[in-house]
C-alpha cells in the first residue's frame, strides 16, 4: 500500500511538474515573440486590459476554487460532493452575472467616458474574463479530486492556444494592437476552456448521480463553516489584486503606457514563473494536507506537513537570492534573449521583480497555515493592511520617482508580505485547536 501511495504521489508530482514547466517555456516564448511584434504602447494597452481579467478571476473564483480545494475530500467521503459543488456553482454564476452585467454597462458608458478604452477591449475583455473564469474553476476541481494529469493537459492546450492565435491573427490581420491578442487570447478560450469545462460537468454530474443518498451523514450540513471559509476569502483576494496589479494604473497616470508595457513584459517573466514554482509546490502539499484534516486522520502528519511547506518557502526564498544576483550580473542577455529589441532598456527589472515574486511564492506557502486553520477571516485583514500600504507606496513612488520608484515599492512590499507571513507561520494557532477564527 505504501508502495502504491509513492507512485501516485510519483505520477502526481510528474504531472504537476510537466504542466508548470511546459507553462513556464509556453510564456517565456509568447511573451518574446509578442513583445517583438508589438510596441511597448500597445503591449501596455493589453496589459491594463488583462488587469481587469485578473480582477474577475481572482476575485470572482479563486476563493471559489479554493473553497472547493479545501472541503473537497472531507464531503467526497461523507456523500456531499453534490451539495457542495451546487453551493459552489451558485456563487460562480453570481460571479459571472456580475461580470456580464459590468462588461456591458462600462461598453454602454465608454461613448461619453473619455477615460475608459473602446467599446471593442471592453466587450473582448469581459468575455475573456468570463471564459477565464470557467478555466480557473476548471483547474480547481482537477486539483481537489488530485487529476494532476487533466490539469497538466489543460494548462498546456490553453496557453499553447492563446499565444498561437494571438500571433496568427496578428500575421492574418497585419495589425499589432492589444484587441487582436486579446481576440486570439478569447478565440483559444472558446475552443480549449468552453468544452473542457461542460465535459467536466457532465462528468461530476455523473458521478452525483450515482452517490447514494443514505450515505449522506448529519442531517444538518455545515453549510455555515463553508460561507465562514469562502466570504472572507473574497475579500482577500480582491487585496491581493489590488497588491499585484494596481501599481500598473498609477505607472500609466504618473508615467507612460509604454513603461506599463515595457514592466508588464518583464513581470511576466521574472514575477509569474516565481509565482508558478510556489503554485507547483501547493499543488503537491495543499491536497494531501487538506485530505488529512477532512478525514480527521494522523495530526502528527498534518503538522509535519506544514512544517515541509515552511521548509520550502525558504527553499523558495534561497533560490530567489541566488536568481537575483544571476539577474543583476547578467540581465542584459536575459533581456536579448527573452525581450524584443523595443523592450530591452527595461531588462534591468529583471532581477528586481524576480526577488518580488519569489517573497510573493514564498508568503503563499506559509500563509497554507491560515486555511488549515479556517482563519480565512485574519487571511483577509493581512491582505487588507497589506494593501493599504501598497496603494499608498505606489502613489507616492509613481509620482515622484515613476518607473524606478514603483520597482522599489514594489520589491519592499513583496518582503513586508514575507516577514509577515513567517511571523504567522511561528506564532499561530497549532492545527489542532483552531477550529473557529
Amino acid at each position: 500500500m505504501q508502495n502504491g501511495n509513492i507512485k501516485f504521489l510519483g505520477r502526481e508530482a510528474f504531472w504537476v511538474a510537466t504542466g508548470l514547466g511546459v507553462n513556464v517555456l509556453l510564456v517565456l516564448v509568447g511573451t518574446r515573440v509578442l513583445t517583438t511584434l508589438m510596441t511597448t504602447e500597445e503591449y501596455g494597452r493589453l496589459a491594463l486590459s488583462l488587469s481587469f481579467t485578473t480582477l474577475a478571476v481572482q476575485v470572482g473564483v479563486t476563493p471559489i476554487s479554493l473553497t472547493t480545494l479545501r472541503f473537497y475530500a472531507h464531503w467526497q467521503q461523507a456523500g456531499r460532493l453534490k451539495m457542495l459543488f451546487s453551493h459552489m456553482g451558485a456563487y460562480l454564476s453570481f460571479s459571472l452575472l456580475l461580470v456580464l452585467i459590468a462588461s456591458a454597462m462600462f461598453a454602454v458608458v465608454s461613448k461619453w467616458v473619455i477615460a475608459l478604452p473602446g467599446i471593442e477591449i471592453i466587450l473582448l475583455t469581459g468575455i475573456f474574463s468570463m471564459l477565464l473564469m470557467l478555466y480557473t474553476v476548471a483547474l480547481g476541481l482537477e486539483n481537489a479530486a488530485r487529476e494532476t494529469r487533466r490539469r497538466a493537459l489543460l494548462q498546456i492546450r490553453f496557453e499553447f492556444a492563446r499565444f498561437s492565435l494571438a500571433v496568427c491573427l496578428i500575421w492574418m490581420l497585419h495589425k499589432e494592437t492589444a484587441e487582436v491578442v486579446l481576440g486570439g487570447f478569447l478565440i483559444a478560450a472558446l475552443l480549449v476552456v468552453a468544452p473542457h469545462f461542460f465535459s467536466l460537468y457532465r462528468r461530476y454530474k455523473t458521478a452525483w448521480q450515482k452517490v447514494n443518498d443514505s450515505k449522506m451523514i448529519d442531517n444538518k450540513v455545515p453549510i455555515g463553516t463553508l460561507s465562514r471559509f469562502l466570504l472572507p476569502l473574497f475579500l482577500s483576494y480582491a487585496c491581493i489584486w489590488i497588491v499585484m496589479t494596481t501599481e500598473r494604473w498609477a505607472l500609466q497616470y504618473y508615467g507612460s503606457v509604454a513603461d506599463v508595457g515595457g514592466y508588464a513584459a518583464v513581470y511576466q517573466l521574472a514575477y509569474i514563473p516565481m509565482i508558478l514554482i510556489g503554485n507547483f509546490l501547493l499543488l503537491l502539499t495543499a491536497p494531501i494536507i487538506y485530505q488529512y484534516i477532512g478525514a480527521n486522520k494522523n495530526f502528527v502528519d498534518v503538522k509535519q506537513s506544514l512544517k515541509v511547506n515552511r521548509h520550502l518557502a525558504f527553499v523558495i526564498v534561497g533560490i530567489t537570492f541566488c536568481g537575483f544576483i544571476v539577474l543583476e550580473i547578467f540581465h542584459p542577455y536575459f533581456g536579448k534573449l527573452l525581450l524584443g529589441p523595443n523592450f530591452r532598456a527595461y531588462s534591468w527589472i529583471f532581477p528586481w521583480l524576480l526577488l518580488a515574486g519569489g517573497c510573493f511564492a514564498a508568503s503563499q506557502q506559509l500563509l497554507l497555515k491560515l486555511s488549515c486553520e479556517m482563519r480565512t477571516l485574519s487571511h483577509a485583514f493581512l491582505w487588507g493592511a497589506i494593501a493599504i500600504v501598497a496603494v499608498i507606496s505606489y502613489i507616492i513612488s509613481a509620482r515622484i520617482w515613476q518607473l524606478t520608484g514603483l520597482v522599489v515599492s514594489v520589491v519592499a512590499i513583496n518582503i513586508l508580505l514575507l516577514l509577515f507571513a513567517v511571523l504567522i507561520s511561528f506564532m499561530g494557532k497549532e492545527y489542532g485547536d483552531a477550529n473557529s477564527e
